[in-house]
């Protein structure tokens, strides 16, 4: 009994080892701290997916996934559903395959009241009148690669490989614009005037010409976000330029880097990438009511 009791309390000076159990990796996740840490937020969503662009209308959050269509979280909701009546999405319709291995890439999201408009990589443009509960395509489409949509007062504009469409009827039909020479990856309205992304420059549309700037990043631009009075344009490789007229560009490769940032775009000047659980990468970092929202599988 003596020898019993000895033994046990030689167990207790034993160290037991801590149980660390790694968090399954996620999808997508969410920063409410302004991404000091992250969580997993991707309830209802399929385990391996690579998501495109997240994006919030109305309170209802948009995600746009490769070769998945579309997903929503409604207002007040923690699990995502899939909206994807009406998109040609592997199981629904007879698929298109792509020389890329998609059938079905959604590319670009944008909205304006109850209408919303998808683009593609190799369906042109979809658009919905119900908040996306439903889709049609574009009876006169789009025939080439969809790389950005942007609303306006007056019209629909869309950034292609060909250059700039346009529709006068919120996305039921569209017209060629003008052709740029160049792929247009993203748009956006700053200070009056339209702003476009080319692979690796800037330019200002006016009367159908480009007016080029002398900015050129070593990635590709993928995103155009308007902060104050200020536009930044955001590569692949998450080089930061940013201009308040879009004819001079300042890059944040000589910045302050790891600076407190109190906005997304302040931490993407700073040199910010969020750190995630897994080995996939971060994808395009969006701000929304809930936090910043990062899917994985990049977002080029």
């Amino acid at each position: 009994m003596f020898l019993y009791a000895f033994f046990l309390s030689m167990l207790s000076w034993v160290d037991t080892p801590e149980v660390v159990i790694t968090p399954e990796p996620a999808s997508v996740y969410l920063s409410t701290d302004n991404g000091k840490s992250w969580e997993s937020f991707a309830e209802g969503l399929p385990k391996e997916l690579n998501a495109r662009k997240a994006f919030e209308h109305n309170g209802t959050i948009y995600l746009t996934v490769m070769n998945g269509g579309v997903y929503v979280l409604e207002k007040g909701s923690d699990t995502w559903l899939k909206r994807n009546s009406g998109l040609p999405i592997k199981g629904q319709a007879a698929p298109t395959i792509d020389d890329r291995g998609y059938d079905f890439f959604p590319t670009s999201i944008a909205a304006n009241g109850n209408q919303l408009i998808l683009g593609t990589f190799n369906h042109g443009a979809f658009y919905s009148d119900d908040e996306g509960k439903s889709w049609k395509q574009a009876t006169i489409n789009i025939d080439d690669v969809v790389g950005s949509l942007l609303f306006t007062d007056k019209k629909l504009i869309a950034g292609t490989h060909k250059g700039i469409w346009q529709s006068k009827d919120r996305g039921i039909t569209w017209e060629l614009q003008c052709e740029t020479g160049f792929r247009i990856n993203a748009l956006a309205m700053h200070n009056g005037e339209l702003h476009v992304a080319r692979q690796n420059g800037m330019g200002i549309l006016s009367n159908n010409n480009i007016e080029w700037s002398d900015m050129k990043t070593g990635w590709a631009i993928i995103e155009l976000q308007a902060q104050d009075d200020e536009l930044y344009a955001i590569t692949a490789k998450q080089e930061v330029y940013k201009s308040k007229k879009g004819k001079l560009w300042e890059s944040n490769k000589f910045a302050i880097k790891g600076l407190p940032a109190n906005s997304l775009m302040e931490a993407l000047w700073g040199g910010f990438s969020p750190q995630l659980p897994g080995e996939m990468p971060a994808g395009l970092i969006t701000k929304t009511s809930r936090g910043w929202i990062v899917g994985t599988g990049g977002g080029c």
